[in-house]
Formats: structure tokens, C-alpha cells, sequence
């Protein structure tokens, strides 16, 4: 095979922020790989950060030239992304934040992919680093069906065409064909450039031979406060795409809007109460019955304070989606032209 198609240029694209603490470790995955260095970009893509980060960028450029350092004014991560492509020289395009880091064999297993398939966009499935127990109790969650729906990339070793995945690698002509990513959106701005390349005709990819590994929240509160932006940023997605919504995306929000009613109406008719009561009841059931089927193979230590993490899933989640709806539903269709008329 000629060494231009074995070894493609490409350009790795990261967004960072205030990660003093975890960049080193994700530049050295990515210095190791086994691809050819002289074939790998790295565009370090920084939200002007405050705590160190930028210079320790600066000192592994020193040995490893084909690091760079560029701004993010705008210090949001579709921005930083939309900064890096545009610098990139390279014909394939990786995502790889600088909260995680990737296997050695990462780029090589991505060209891999896209070259014996059709696809535009290839990943892996999503694995935790988790250094504290409760940071491991919140990693079990999110990486069972249970926790997060049918989001494969979170927990399936089978390779498969899927709806998304995390951190993996572009064809670079899709951005030529669908636009870049949507600066209007905080979250969820991986899952619009998902949506748009399947909408228009793409395929993604989803395969176990491409590993990544991500520090995750390391508390309950955390947890809480990243699904509920989750949720109220998916309204905002919804109001550009709204057939893009899943079943596991609609599930929470109707599970919190149906506690909130039979709650409110079991002060006037007491068939609510029991409604409610026995919501609650089933949901605490098949948490249970989750959670020890979790414990027994991962350790009975878990057990307390899994069913807690569930709860910070779905209630975070569709309580965000339902102050989402709430903050901007009236606006839908202002927001909705606001949106098609964007660049991205």
C-alpha cells in the first residue's frame, strides 16, 4: 500500500480549558501513538486558559514541534473545534479532548476504519477513568443501559453503525458537506454534526477496536449539574432538528413531568397519590434490581449509591429538558429561524 493512503495526514483537534491536570497525560497518549508522528497535527485549541495549562502545551512543543498552540476567544468547545478545523491540514479530522485520553493504537485503528468502510465519522465506545470511589460508582451508571438508554457508544463492544460517537475521527470533506459545528450550542453540539451527516446520507460508525478513555464526574452533584445541562441544551437542538429526538431522550423528561403532576393533582384527588406512589415504586424496582445485577459483578460496595446516581441521570436530565421547554418553547419558532439562518 502506498505510504499516502497507510499513513493519511491527520489533524488532531483538541479543546481545552483550565486542564493543568490532565493535558500532560493526554498529549503523551497521543506523542505514543503508533502512527507515523510525521503523518499526526495536534492543535491544542485553548479557552484562554487561567490555571497553567497553556504553558505546559508550550513546553511539550518544545520536543514535539508538531503540537500547536491556537486560541479560543469564545471559549466554548464548538468553537474551539470549528478553530481547529479550519487550521488543519489534514484529511481526516480526530476529536480528542484534553479531559481524556486515547490508546496507543488510536489513530491507526480510526484510519483503519474508515478506509475498510463506508463511513464518514468512526469511534469507539466511551470508557471512564475513575480515580475516587464515587467517581467509579458514577462511571458503572453511565455505562449501563439502564443509566443512559440505548446510547451505544457509552457501553456496546459491537461494532455497529450507530446514531453518535464521542471521540473519534471525520472524513475531512464531511465538513465541507454538512458545515461546521454549531456555535448557537453549549452541549449537544457532537450530536447536531451527527445528526446533520446522517441526515445527509452519512453513516457512523461505532467500533471496539478504537479506544478512548474519559475522566468522568467524580460526584453526585457534578453529575446532577452536567445531565440537567444535558437536557436544557437538548431543547435548544430540538428547536433546529426536532426530528432528531430518541426515545431514551424523551423518556426522562415525561418520567419527571409525570412525578410533578401526580404529585400536584394528589392534593385535590387522592387516585393521584397513588399514582404517583406507584411511579416511584416501579422506577425504585427496576433501579434496585439494576443496581444489584451491577454490584454483584462489580462490587457490593457500589450498591448504596448507584440507585443515587440513576436518580441524577434521569431527574437531572428531564428536569433540564423541562426548563429548557419552559425557557425557550414559546420562542421555538423564533429560535428555529434564528438557527437555519446560521452559518454552521
Amino acid at each position: 500500500m502506498e505510504q499516502d493512503l497507510e499513513y493519511p495526514l491527520v489533524t488532531i483537534v483538541m479543546p481545552m480549558y483550565n486542564e493543568q491536570n490532565h493535558i500532560s497525560t493526554c498529549l503523551k497518549s497521543l506523542v505514543e501513538q503508533d502512527y507515523d508522528q510525521n503523518a499526526l497535527e495536534i492543535l491544542v485549541v485553548d479557552g484562554m486558559s487561567s490555571d497553567g495549562s497553556r504553558a505546559i502545551v508550550l513546553e511539550w512543543r518544545q520536543e514535539y514541534p508538531h503540537i500547536t498552540l491556537l486560541d479560543n476567544p469564545k471559549r466554548i468547545t464548538p468553537a474551539a473545534m470549528n478553530v481547529g478545523i479550519r487550521a488543519a491540514h489534514g484529511g481526516v479530522i480526530a476529536r480528542v479532548d484534553a479531559h481524556s485520553l486515547v490508546a496507543p493504537d488510536f489513530v491507526h485503528k480510526c484510519i483503519e476504519c474508515l478506509q475498510r468502510s463506508s463511513a464518514d465519522f468512526v469511534g469507539g465506545p466511551l470508557q471512564y477513568i475513575a480515580q475516587s470511589f464515587m467517581a467509579k460508582t458514577i462511571s458503572l451508571a453511565v455505562s449501563s443501559p439502564f443509566g443512559v438508554g440505548n446510547s451505544a457508544f457509552r457501553y456496546s463492544k459491537k461494532e455497529q453503525f450507530v446514531d453518535t460517537v464521542a471521540f473519534g475521527a471525520y472524513r475531512r470533506e464531511v465538513f465541507d458537506r454538512v458545515g461546521l459545528f454549531d456555535e448557537n450550542l453549549l452541549t449537544n453540539e457532537d450530536y447536531d454534526l451527527a445528526y446533520r451527516i446522517r441526515k445527509t446520507g452519512g453513516r457512523i460508525l461505532l467500533s471496539p477496536t478504537i479506544q478512548s478513555f474519559y475522566h468522568n464526574r467524580a460526584s453526585l452533584p457534578g453529575l446532577w449539574e452536567q445531565y440537567f445541562r444535558y437536557g436544557f441544551w437538548k431543547i435548544r437542538m430540538l428547536c433546529k432538528h426536532p426530528a432528531s429526538i430518541a426515545p431514551r431522550q424523551i423518556v426522562p423528561p415525561i418520567f419527571v413531568l409525570s412525578l410533578l403532576l401526580s404529585l400536584l393533582l394528589g392534593i385535590f384527588l387522592q387516585g393521584f397519590v397513588y399514582l404517583f406512589l406507584f411511579i416511584v415504586s416501579t422506577y425504585f424496582i427496576f433501579s434496585l434490581v439494576t443496581s444489584l445485577l451491577i454490584a454483584s459483578k462489580k462490587g457490593w460496595k457500589y450498591l448504596p449509591f448507584l440507585p443515587l446516581a440513576f436518580i441524577c441521570l434521569h431527574v437531572g436530565w428531564g428536569a433540564g429538558f423541562l426548563w429548557g421547554l419552559f425557557r425557550w418553547g414559546a420562542r421555538w419558532k423564533v429560535i428555529r429561524a434564528e438557527l437555519a439562518s446560521s452559518p454552521w
